[in-house]
């Protein structure tokens, strides 16, 4: 199998200034600011399309860079860095859980198909290994358990985390 031929800076002048002197004169010149950019002006480089550019850029894109950008592109704002956009606890002064907040709880589980383990894992609680109280606070089964103040600030910054879920 032969050995496939190096296509560098060197090989594209040599063809700028044997098929293509007027832009290799416009190279050296100064018109263009580098081989490649009169490569492509020369049609010897096909300039990448936006969408292998986009498919590039998706692959290097962390995972928060992703749900910004599949935030953005549905028509919505990326999310605020700020914590300051909280209307209303989450809990009563009594320690149970408002109704708006059981509500958004559940609608953002279902959205992300998550169960009671996936959210207490993204919250990371240092939790007892069968400790369920707070979810049972907050689907209100019984009126007599109240969620503890930690926890509760801990459930207000994953609702907002998942504000454009």
């Amino acid at each position: 199998m032969p050995k496939r031929q190096k296509r560098d800076r060197d090989y594209f002048k040599r063809r700028l200034l044997y098929e293509f002197p007027t832009i290799h004169a416009d190279l050296l010149a100064g018109k263009y600011r580098t081989v490649n950019e009169a490569a492509v002006a020369a049609g010897l480089i096909k300039p990448p399309s936006a969408l292998n550019a986009l498919k590039r850029a998706w692959t290097k894109a962390d995972s928060a860079e992703r749900k910004d950008f599949l935030s953005w592109a549905r028509g919505k704002s990326p999310p605020r860095k700020s914590r300051s956009t909280r209307l209303k606890p989450m809990v009563s002064t009594e320690g149970h859980v408002e109704p708006w907040a059981k509500k958004r709880i559940a609608e953002i589980m279902a959205k992300r198909r998550m169960v009671d383990a996936d959210v207490t894992r993204e919250l990371k609680l240092k939790l007892k290994r069968n400790d369920t109280s707070h979810w049972a606070a907050i689907r209100g089964q019984t009126k007599r358990i109240r969620l503890d103040p930690i926890t509760a600030a801990a459930f207000e910054e994953w609702i907002e985390a998942n504000q454009y879920v």
